[in-house]
Parts: C-alpha cells; sequence; structure tokens
C-alpha cells in the first residue's frame, strides 16, 4: 500500500468517525432546540476538515524510497478532477437550495454546509483514489 492509498484510508477512517458523532450532536440539538449546540456538531466536522487536509503531514514520505510514479501522477490528477466536480456541485447546491427555503434555514447553519463541503470533497477525493488503485493494470481510463 503506498503513500496515496494510506493517506485514503485515513481520510475514510476519520469521516467514519466523525460524520456519525457530528449529525447525532445536530439532531439532539435540534431536538431540544438548542442552536448553540448545533455549531459543536458544525464544529466536529470543521475539525474532521482539518484533519483530512493535514493527513498527507502524518504520512511523510519514505526517504530513500520512489513513492511516486506515473501511474500514481495520473491517479492523483483523476482523483483531484473528480473532487473538484463534487465541490462544484455541493456549491451550486449550497447556493440555490436555501434561497427556495430561506425561511427554515438559518445563518447558524452556513458553517456546517461549508464544513460538510470540505468533508464530502475529501471523502470523494480517497473514494476516487482508492477505487483507481483498487483497478490495477496499465493503462486504464477512469
Amino acid at each position: 500500500m503506498n503513500r496515496a492509498q494510506k493517506i485514503a484510508w485515513f481520510n475514510l477512517k476519520v469521516v467514519a468517525i466523525s460524520a456519525p458523532v457530528s449529525l447525532l450532536i445536530i439532531l439532539v440539538s435540534l431536538l431540544a432546540e438548542a442552536v448553540a449546540v448545533a455549531l459543536v456538531g458544525a464544529g466536529t466536522l470543521a475539525i474532521a476538515a482539518l484533519v483530512m487536509g493535514l493527513s498527507p503531514v502524518f504520512f511523510k514520505k519514505e526517504p530513500g524510497r520512489v513513492g511516486f510514479d506515473e501511474r500514481d501522477a495520473i491517479i492523483e490528477k483523476k482523483a483531484h478532477f473528480i473532487g473538484y466536480c463534487a465541490l462544484w456541485c455541493i456549491f451550486i447546491a449550497a447556493c440555490t437550495i436555501p434561497a427556495f427555503v430561506a425561511s427554515s434555514i438559518s445563518t447558524a447553519a452556513l458553517p456546517a454546509v461549508l464544513a460538510a463541503a470540505l468533508v464530502t470533497v475529501r471523502l470523494v477525493h480517497s473514494i476516487a483514489v482508492l477505487v483507481q488503485y483498487g483497478r490495477g493494470g496499465e493503462g486504464e481510463t477512469l
């Protein structure tokens, strides 16, 4: 398993832990009608996005070993493209959906939307990396 796969698996584990915790905190806060507690749920997602963004720092390159070749560069480029497309889809949805339901969305929910978007983009990127490495073979395209 190379460095990119380790980072992708780490990101998936971070999402698997933080997303249910964050959703649970937000659901409890909505039931208790406490907006301040909902911000803690959004903060949990924001911390997860930060940890996922810093994951390359946690997995250092091994000295004296070639850990990145042409295939890895192609896979990383495609994964970034897929994550970028997911970001635009989330951005468009985040901009248009609140216009239709503006009365029911508070301004406290906007940081949660941003944190969820960042986590989702990294999640999509990680899945794209793992799927492409799982395919194996030479010269395959996505």
